[in-house]
Protein backbone atom coordinates (compact mmCIF):
# COMPACT_ATOMS: atom_id res chain seq x y z
CA UNK A 1 0.00 0.00 0.00
CA UNK A 2 1.19 3.00 -0.92
CA UNK A 3 1.75 6.04 1.40
CA UNK A 4 -0.88 8.79 0.91
CA UNK A 5 0.48 12.53 1.64
CA UNK A 6 -2.51 14.25 3.32
CA UNK A 7 -3.56 16.96 0.99
CA UNK A 8 -3.25 20.47 2.65
CA UNK A 9 -5.20 23.29 1.07
CA UNK A 10 -4.01 26.01 -0.63
CA UNK A 11 -5.32 29.13 0.99
CA UNK A 12 -8.46 31.32 -0.87
CA UNK A 13 -7.95 33.50 -3.10
CA UNK A 14 -7.96 37.10 -0.69
CA UNK A 15 -10.24 40.03 -1.80
CA UNK A 16 -8.86 43.01 -0.70
CA UNK A 17 -12.01 45.55 0.44
CA UNK A 18 -12.18 48.03 -1.66
CA UNK A 19 -11.24 51.83 -0.20
CA UNK A 20 -13.83 53.92 0.05
CA UNK A 21 -13.10 57.48 -0.89
CA UNK A 22 -14.26 60.70 -1.24
CA UNK A 23 -15.17 60.66 -4.67
CA UNK A 24 -16.79 57.08 -3.98
CA UNK A 25 -18.83 58.05 -1.40
CA UNK A 26 -20.41 61.18 -3.54
CA UNK A 27 -21.45 58.63 -6.44
CA UNK A 28 -23.14 56.22 -4.40
CA UNK A 29 -25.25 59.16 -2.67
CA UNK A 30 -25.77 60.53 -6.44
CA UNK A 31 -26.57 56.71 -7.54
CA UNK A 32 -29.12 56.88 -4.54
CA UNK A 33 -30.71 59.98 -5.75
CA UNK A 34 -30.92 58.74 -9.60
CA UNK A 35 -32.94 55.62 -8.13
CA UNK A 36 -35.17 57.71 -5.66
CA UNK A 37 -36.60 60.05 -8.81
CA UNK A 38 -36.34 57.70 -11.07
CA UNK A 39 -38.53 54.59 -10.01
CA UNK A 40 -40.99 57.38 -9.76
CA UNK A 41 -40.81 58.94 -12.81
CA UNK A 42 -40.71 55.27 -14.89
CA UNK A 43 -43.74 54.23 -13.15
CA UNK A 44 -45.54 57.56 -14.02
CA UNK A 45 -44.61 57.17 -17.67
CA UNK A 46 -46.05 53.33 -17.50
CA UNK A 47 -49.64 54.74 -15.68
CA UNK A 48 -49.51 57.60 -19.00
CA UNK A 49 -48.72 54.45 -21.43
CA UNK A 50 -51.36 52.85 -20.00
CA UNK A 51 -53.60 55.81 -20.25
CA UNK A 52 -52.96 56.22 -23.80
CA UNK A 53 -53.85 52.57 -24.78
CA UNK A 54 -57.44 53.08 -22.73
CA UNK A 55 -57.91 56.60 -24.59
CA UNK A 56 -57.12 55.10 -28.31
CA UNK A 57 -59.90 52.42 -27.91
CA UNK A 58 -62.14 55.27 -27.40
CA UNK A 59 -60.57 57.98 -29.18
CA UNK A 60 -62.25 60.33 -31.81
CA UNK A 61 -61.00 61.54 -34.77
CA UNK A 62 -58.88 64.74 -34.83
CA UNK A 63 -61.83 66.85 -35.76
CA UNK A 64 -65.93 66.49 -36.73
CA UNK A 65 -66.95 68.37 -40.14
CA UNK A 66 -70.25 70.30 -39.58
CA UNK A 67 -71.53 72.17 -42.62
CA UNK A 68 -68.20 73.02 -43.78
CA UNK A 69 -67.06 73.46 -40.03
CA UNK A 70 -64.18 71.54 -38.79
CA UNK A 71 -64.74 71.30 -34.82
CA UNK A 72 -61.58 70.27 -32.82
CA UNK A 73 -62.40 66.24 -31.29
CA UNK A 74 -60.19 67.84 -28.39
CA UNK A 75 -60.20 68.96 -24.75
CA UNK A 76 -58.65 72.53 -24.67
CA UNK A 77 -59.10 73.02 -20.91
CA UNK A 78 -55.26 73.00 -20.34
CA UNK A 79 -52.97 75.95 -21.49
CA UNK A 80 -49.92 76.40 -24.01
CA UNK A 81 -49.65 79.83 -24.05
CA UNK A 82 -45.70 81.23 -23.75
CA UNK A 83 -46.63 83.11 -20.65
CA UNK A 84 -47.74 79.44 -18.79
CA UNK A 85 -44.47 78.45 -19.93
CA UNK A 86 -42.55 81.03 -18.30
CA UNK A 87 -44.13 80.34 -14.72
CA UNK A 88 -42.17 78.49 -12.36
CA UNK A 89 -43.52 74.56 -12.01
CA UNK A 90 -44.84 75.69 -8.11
CA UNK A 91 -46.81 78.84 -9.14
CA UNK A 92 -50.21 78.52 -10.17
CA UNK A 93 -51.59 79.89 -13.77
CA UNK A 94 -53.17 82.96 -12.54
CA UNK A 95 -54.40 85.81 -14.81
CA UNK A 96 -51.87 85.78 -17.46
CA UNK A 97 -53.62 82.86 -19.14
CA UNK A 98 -56.29 81.59 -17.30
CA UNK A 99 -56.99 80.34 -13.93
CA UNK A 100 -55.94 76.83 -12.77
CA UNK A 101 -58.98 75.78 -10.39
CA UNK A 102 -58.83 73.10 -8.14
CA UNK A 103 -61.58 71.84 -6.25
CA UNK A 104 -62.19 67.81 -4.40
CA UNK A 105 -58.38 66.86 -6.00
CA UNK A 106 -59.91 67.93 -9.60
CA UNK A 107 -58.05 70.32 -12.08
CA UNK A 108 -59.96 72.70 -14.36
CA UNK A 109 -58.32 75.22 -16.29
CA UNK A 110 -60.80 78.14 -17.71
CA UNK A 111 -60.21 81.14 -18.92
CA UNK A 112 -61.38 84.95 -18.86
CA UNK A 113 -62.77 85.85 -22.32
CA UNK A 114 -59.12 87.56 -23.69
CA UNK A 115 -56.79 84.94 -22.73
CA UNK A 116 -59.53 82.86 -24.32
CA UNK A 117 -58.78 84.74 -27.66
CA UNK A 118 -55.06 84.98 -26.92
CA UNK A 119 -54.94 80.63 -26.24
CA UNK A 120 -56.29 79.85 -29.58
CA UNK A 121 -54.16 82.36 -31.34
CA UNK A 122 -51.16 80.56 -29.71
CA UNK A 123 -52.41 77.49 -31.02
CA UNK A 124 -53.60 78.38 -34.57
CA UNK A 125 -56.91 77.69 -33.95
CA UNK A 126 -60.05 80.25 -33.41
CA UNK A 127 -62.69 80.37 -30.85
CA UNK A 128 -66.27 79.09 -32.31
CA UNK A 129 -68.36 81.69 -32.76
CA UNK A 130 -72.23 81.91 -32.04
CA UNK A 131 -73.05 80.68 -35.71
CA UNK A 132 -70.79 78.09 -35.49
CA UNK A 133 -72.57 76.69 -32.40
CA UNK A 134 -75.73 77.43 -33.98
CA UNK A 135 -74.59 75.14 -36.76
CA UNK A 136 -73.84 72.41 -34.47
CA UNK A 137 -76.90 72.51 -32.44
CA UNK A 138 -78.75 71.97 -35.63
CA UNK A 139 -77.12 69.42 -37.32
CA UNK A 140 -76.27 67.42 -34.35
CA UNK A 141 -77.44 65.09 -31.65
CA UNK A 142 -77.57 66.40 -28.50
CA UNK A 143 -75.85 62.89 -27.55
CA UNK A 144 -73.12 63.59 -30.46
CA UNK A 145 -72.52 66.83 -29.44
CA UNK A 146 -71.58 66.08 -25.66
CA UNK A 147 -69.38 63.75 -26.47
CA UNK A 148 -67.52 66.00 -29.61
CA UNK A 149 -67.35 68.57 -26.23
CA UNK A 150 -65.91 65.99 -24.25
CA UNK A 151 -69.26 65.77 -21.48
CA UNK A 152 -69.18 62.18 -20.81
CA UNK A 153 -69.51 62.49 -16.99
CA UNK A 154 -71.09 64.51 -14.81
CA UNK A 155 -68.19 65.52 -13.43
CA UNK A 156 -66.96 67.34 -16.84
CA UNK A 157 -69.86 69.76 -16.22
CA UNK A 158 -67.46 72.42 -14.78
CA UNK A 159 -69.52 75.28 -14.56
CA UNK A 160 -67.52 78.82 -14.07
CA UNK A 161 -65.48 80.50 -12.20
CA UNK A 162 -66.29 84.17 -10.49
CA UNK A 163 -64.65 85.89 -7.69
CA UNK A 164 -62.60 82.85 -6.22
CA UNK A 165 -65.77 80.64 -6.48
CA UNK A 166 -67.04 77.87 -8.56
CA UNK A 167 -70.59 78.01 -9.66
CA UNK A 168 -73.36 75.40 -11.27
CA UNK A 169 -70.09 73.10 -10.76
CA UNK A 170 -71.21 69.40 -12.43
CA UNK A 171 -74.26 70.69 -13.43
CA UNK A 172 -73.88 73.10 -15.78
CA UNK A 173 -70.63 74.11 -18.37
CA UNK A 174 -70.01 77.66 -20.03
CA UNK A 175 -68.33 77.70 -23.32
CA UNK A 176 -66.89 81.37 -24.77
CA UNK A 177 -67.85 82.42 -28.09
CA UNK A 178 -65.72 85.05 -30.42
CA UNK A 179 -69.57 86.71 -30.86
CA UNK A 180 -70.05 90.40 -29.67
CA UNK A 181 -73.86 90.55 -28.15
CA UNK A 182 -74.22 94.04 -29.44
CA UNK A 183 -71.47 95.52 -32.15
CA UNK A 184 -73.07 98.62 -31.24
CA UNK A 185 -73.15 98.50 -27.94
CA UNK A 186 -71.14 100.64 -25.58
CA UNK A 187 -70.61 98.39 -23.10
CA UNK A 188 -67.68 96.10 -24.23
CA UNK A 189 -68.25 93.67 -21.68
CA UNK A 190 -71.09 91.77 -23.55
CA UNK A 191 -70.00 89.03 -25.64
CA UNK A 192 -72.09 85.49 -25.90
CA UNK A 193 -71.66 82.55 -24.15
CA UNK A 194 -72.98 78.75 -24.60
CA UNK A 195 -74.29 77.09 -21.82
CA UNK A 196 -74.97 73.18 -21.33
CA UNK A 197 -76.47 71.37 -18.55
CA UNK A 198 -76.61 67.50 -17.83
CA UNK A 199 -79.83 67.25 -18.13
CA UNK A 200 -81.03 69.21 -21.36
CA UNK A 201 -81.24 68.26 -24.47
CA UNK A 202 -80.44 72.04 -26.23
CA UNK A 203 -77.70 74.64 -26.16
CA UNK A 204 -78.75 78.37 -24.87
CA UNK A 205 -76.39 81.18 -25.74
CA UNK A 206 -77.14 84.39 -23.65
CA UNK A 207 -74.48 87.12 -22.78
CA UNK A 208 -71.75 87.86 -19.90
CA UNK A 209 -69.09 89.92 -19.12
CA UNK A 210 -65.35 88.92 -20.01
CA UNK A 211 -64.19 88.88 -16.80
CA UNK A 212 -65.97 85.73 -15.94
CA UNK A 213 -63.83 82.27 -16.87
CA UNK A 214 -65.26 80.24 -18.90
CA UNK A 215 -64.20 76.97 -20.97
CA UNK A 216 -62.80 76.90 -24.29
CA UNK A 217 -63.91 75.40 -27.73
CA UNK A 218 -62.35 75.98 -31.31
CA UNK A 219 -62.54 74.75 -34.76
CA UNK A 220 -59.31 74.41 -36.91
CA UNK A 221 -58.44 78.09 -39.04
CA UNK A 222 -59.22 77.91 -43.11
Amino acid sequence: MTNQIPHTPTPGFQIRPPVITKELQRLVEENKKLIKTALPAMEANERRKRELELQKQNQLPDYTEVAWLKVLNQNLDKPQCPEVKLLKKWQKYRKCCCWELEYEWEIYYQYDFAWAQKEAEFRWIEVLSCNNWTNLGRKLWIVWLKQLLWLKEQKDYKGYYEDDIFHNLWRDIYFWTSSIWDSFSTNPNNFYKVNLDTFNTRIFLNKDIQSKCFSVRCRLKD
